[in-house]
């Protein structure tokens, strides 16, 4: 994607969250929608090619935004797109739409990550410091990983925090190469 799509893409998501109104319900269906676009990344090529009717288009994607459970307002948004011959950024517009929707409501996405299971008294807890030292709401995703060698990994698009044996490792094998 170029810059200018980027800017693009984030504009339309600006114009659809200002305009329509999106509950936390939605918000999930908008992260599994966004998750199936980039994962069927040919569907939105296909979609795109100027061949294809726009009825052909705004029906199928009408069609596949019910199967996703998205809200209503999401057939203007793509009426606009197909419109304006801009069906390919669908994803990238839910990217943002995810994005600003996060920024709006004080919400940050975590991957937790320890070398041994947790139980939900512990990511509950580990939850509550995240929240505190963002002042954000968090959302996490866990698992299990064993190459932390007894450790634990907190990590957002733009924090990270570690503490584990093999952090300590890489440390010392950076400083031995200097």
């Amino acid at each position: 994607m170029t810059a200018s799509e980027q800017i693009l893409s984030r504009r339309y998501a600006a114009a659809f969250i200002a305009v329509c109104p999106i509950s936390y319900e939605d918000f999930l269906f908008i992260k599994k929608a966004l998750k199936y676009f980039k994962k069927h990344a040919k569907l939105v090529y296909f979609l795109s090619l100027p061949t294809m009717d726009k009825k052909q288009k705004k029906e199928l994607m009408h069609t596949l935004f019910i199967q996703l459970k998205l809200p209503h307002c999401f057939n203007d948004l793509l009426s606009l797109l197909v419109e304006q011959k801009r069906t390919k950024l669908i994803a990238d517009v839910l990217y943002y739409i995810v994005q600003l929707y996060q920024e709006k409501n004080n919400i940050m996405e975590f991957s937790i990550e320890s070398s041994c299971a947790l139980d939900k008294k512990k990511l509950d807890a580990i939850q509550q410091f995240l929240a505190h030292r963002t002042g954000n709401d968090i959302i996490y995703t866990y698992r299990e990983n064993k190459n932390l060698i007894a450790g634990i990994r907190l990590q957002s698009d733009t924090l990270l925090w570690e503490y584990s044996v093999r952090k300590k490792l890489r440390a010392i094998s950076l400083s031995l190469m200097r």
